[in-house]
């Protein structure tokens, strides 16, 4: 069990493995417990340490939290009858690290798990090849911004999904630092990146915005991947960005269970910052908060506002389609609405509804259908444009 007491001063890494060990339970139960659908599933962590250990048996690991819930799902699936093979394959580069990553794969038999020593770029095309023609879950968790994206190709092209976590803080302190211009034409994957960003800048409305479009095209155009999308994490001590985790799938099923998890993460992400902040203040001041809880409520408000922010910008998208088209499958709306931030398939339904009772739209529901499906059509009524 993930515990927010083992990471004190590292709240964003307890953020991370929250969000991580949430969606690889997800996924992989998704994935696998169709009897007609895999049969294989392998995760793939490419800067697996272990760093910063606090805990005695390594349990605020990524990598002991993936082993633990792939071994859970595996068994949970095993209990209803579906015999899977489950495979993780982890790669670290430095010879301490990876001394202890090696013992810890012993203590997760039911997992078949790799440890493979060097530079994950180097090992990308060999990551692939023992993935094979199973589904795959990609983590790609650096401890720098400095990514070349073109050389992970072979794993970010792999039948399944990525996961990347954006250093943003780190990238930003260091975009105008001459040392640093070559590593971020390798992680934008393009030398025109500086002219991406200020075009998605200027469309988006905020710097940080830009850099993070910039970034998910080139994830998308490495990948091709049919939807890339975010979420952010937040610095302990600061209202700002610590890094972004950036998903790529080809399945909007995919972005909902990306989605869903954000909507459980988000509140204990602000309920650790709000004691981070408190322990903070009593060390500054030498006296505790009286009601540490309320200074929660102000990043939930804030985040309720940018909620609304999204939804505008779900409305707006929902309409985009319809520019060539009367009538878009459901499949389409839900991939294009959940690409943003914070959306939920509840939020889509909520615009689809609310833009029907204004008879901008017709949802031709199935009867007994109450939320839209991935082959309901949707079409716009043209009396609302005249």
């Amino acid at each position: 069990m993930i515990q927010a007491n083992d990471y004190r001063g590292r709240e964003q890494t307890y953020v991370k493995h929250v969000f991580l060990n949430h969606y690889l339970e997800r996924v992989a139960w998704v994935t696998l417990a169709n009897n007609r659908g895999w049969q294989e599933f392998v995760y793939i962590d490419g800067f697996a340490g272990p760093w910063r250990v606090s805990s005695e048996d390594s349990r605020d690991t990524s990598v002991s939290i993936a082993l633990r819930k792939l071994t859970e799902v595996k068994r949970g699936l095993s209990a209803s009858g579906r015999t899977v093979r489950m495979r993780a394959i982890f790669v670290e580069q430095r010879p301490s690290a990876f001394k202890r990553l090696s013992e810890l794969l012993d203590d997760f038999p039911e997992v078949e798990a790799v440890a493979l020593e060097g530079d994950f770029h180097k090992l990308s095309s060999e990551c692939a090849r023992r993935v094979g023609a199973a589904f795959s879950l990609v983590l790609i968790d650096p401890t720098t911004f400095a990514l070349d994206i073109a050389a992970l190709k072979p794993v970010m092209t792999l039948r399944g999904e990525v996961i990347i976590n954006f250093m943003y803080s780190f990238l930003l302190r260091n975009i105008n630092v001459l040392d640093s211009q070559d590593h971020l034409s390798k992680t934008f994957a393009t030398d025109d990146w500086r002219a991406e960003i200020e075009a998605a800048e200027k469309r988006l409305g905020s710097r940080e915005e830009g850099i993070l479009a910039t970034f998910c095209s080139a994830v998308q155009r490495v990948s091709g991947k049919r939807f890339v999308t975010s979420t952010r994490v937040k610095a302990p001590l600061a209202d700002r960005t610590h890094f972004h985790l950036v998903y790529g799938t080809d399945h909007w099923r995919g972005l909902e269970e990306f989605r869903n998890v954000e909507a459980k993460t988000i509140p204990e992400q602000e309920h650790v910052r709000s004691g981070a902040k408190a322990t903070a203040r009593q060390a500054r001041t030498g006296a505790a908060d009286m009601f540490p809880e309320t200074f929660a409520d102000a990043p939930l408000a804030e985040l309720e506002g940018r909620r609304e922010e999204m939804r505008l910008r779900a409305e707006a998208a929902l309409f985009n389609l319809f520019r060539t088209k009367e009538a878009v499958h459901g499949g389409d709306i839900l991939g294009a609405l959940l690409q943003l931030p914070l959306i939920t398939k509840k939020d889509v339904n909520r615009v689809l509804t609310t833009n029907q009772e204004r008879g901008k739209i017709v949802i031709h529901l199935a009867p007994g259908e109450r939320v839209i499906k991935g082959t309901t059509v949707v079409s716009r009524c043209l009396d609302a444009e005249r």
